[in-house]
């Protein structure tokens, strides 16, 4: 059996860790479309131009951070003791939602800019395909889901065992 305090020690310090990668993410992402010059941070999308480049960061930064925030929102809720009450699960199944979203349009927005990048020059190329790096991350962002799915049951459990006492 897990010790509960511990439980919570362990969500309040995640949950610190959480919040800084978010913070740290914004400002890296800022950096790099503000100041171009600067030879550590470096922006860029499948080749694409920068400014095409900086606007995928930016929307796949923004989704990061959202997921992470709702990440965070649970880890406090079980730094509370609310492991599996449906406001958890709901932030849970919200940061699953918002980290497949950002998997998606990190492989789906670079070609759909090429694309468009195509159809204003009338010709250019398109490349589709999918690294090892993006599908594992739609492979986890789907077991995400099914872990939200098994946080809802076992909510739904303690509320049977709590109804029956």
């Amino acid at each position: 059996m897990t010790n509960p305090v511990a439980l919570g020690r362990f969500a309040r310090r995640l949950r610190l860790a959480v919040m800084a990668a978010g913070f740290a993410l914004v400002l890296t992402t800022l950096a790099g479309v503000l100041f171009p010059g600067v030879a550590a941070i470096r922006v860029e999308a499948g080749g694409l131009p920068r400014p095409w480049a900086c606007a995928i960061s930016v929307v796949e930064v923004a989704l990061a951070v959202a997921g992470l925030a709702a990440l965070a929102r649970m880890l406090r809720a079980v730094g509370d003791g609310h492991v599996f009450a449906p406001a958890t699960t709901g932030c849970f199944r919200r940061f699953a939602l918002l980290n497949l979203l950002c998997a998606g349009a990190n492989i789906a927005l670079p070609p759909l800019a090429q694309f468009a990048i195509a159809l204003r020059a009338r010709g250019g190329h398109i490349d589709l395909g999918i690294s090892d790096g993006g599908l594992l991350a739609l492979l986890v962002g789907v077991l995400l889901f099914l872990v939200a799915r098994l946080f809802d049951e076992a909510a739904r459990l303690e509320e049977d065992s709590r109804s029956i006492v």
